[in-house]
């Protein structure tokens, strides 16, 4: 085994090659992306419901052919395989604390099955309710960032060439156009400072 775990090209020529690589493979704490974590749990969700066994779902997940669930189930898989439940395996390998509180009670009132379901329906709601978010955000950002440019080219270019011909013609520039126009002067000193103009 020494000689396995210095030398992975040898997984190769195992009969179990993926619990072999599963084994051997790094700890992985990072925390788990929210769309990472709705297709593990739709996908587990699927094989237990099916009536296959923990690991045998996870099996079937390792041909999911999407790398990045891949990568969780070969986490968590590591952690069954050494003998822990599949609440603690979540957690160790960086899964949301509230999916791992779910799966706990799912485990201890036996109701796996229907539990991973309904999370995965509310994971799927949550996610689309984000996405929705985020869209109806882009609109009003895009509108204030526009609003600012106009601004900055109205105070820093288009009225002090105004004001510049007007002094010109040798006419009086009112108080607060005057105002306007040194607050424009200084918003393009800072942002020249700032290095955006």
């Amino acid at each position: 085994l020494e000689e396995l775990e210095q030398k992975p090209k040898y997984f190769k020529d195992l009969g179990s090659s993926k619990l072999v690589r599963i084994l051997f493979e790094k700890k992985s704490r990072k925390k788990k992306k929210k769309k990472d974590i709705l297709l593990f749990i739709r996908y587990l969700s699927f094989g237990v419901n099916q009536g296959l066994t923990q690991l045998q779902a996870l099996e079937l997940l390792l041909e999911s052919g999407n790398k990045r669930v891949e990568r969780i189930v070969r986490a968590v898989m590591k952690r069954i395989v050494e003998g822990e439940e599949l609440d603690k395996a979540l957690e160790e390998s960086g899964m949301d604390r509230t999916v791992c509180f779910r799966v706990t009670l799912a485990l201890r009132s036996n109701k796996l099955g229907p539990m991973l379901s309904e999370l995965d329906t509310e994971l799927t709601e949550a996610w689309d309710f984000k996405k929705k978010l985020m869209t109806s955000l882009i609109y009003p950002c895009i509108l204030i960032v526009l609003m600012i440019v106009m601004v900055v080219i109205m105070t820093g270019f288009i009225m002090p060439a105004i004001a510049a011909i007007l002094a010109d013609l040798g006419s009086e520039i009112p108080a607060l156009t005057t105002a306007v126009l040194n607050g424009g002067q200084v918003i393009i000193k800072i942002l020249s400072v700032i290095g955006i103009i």
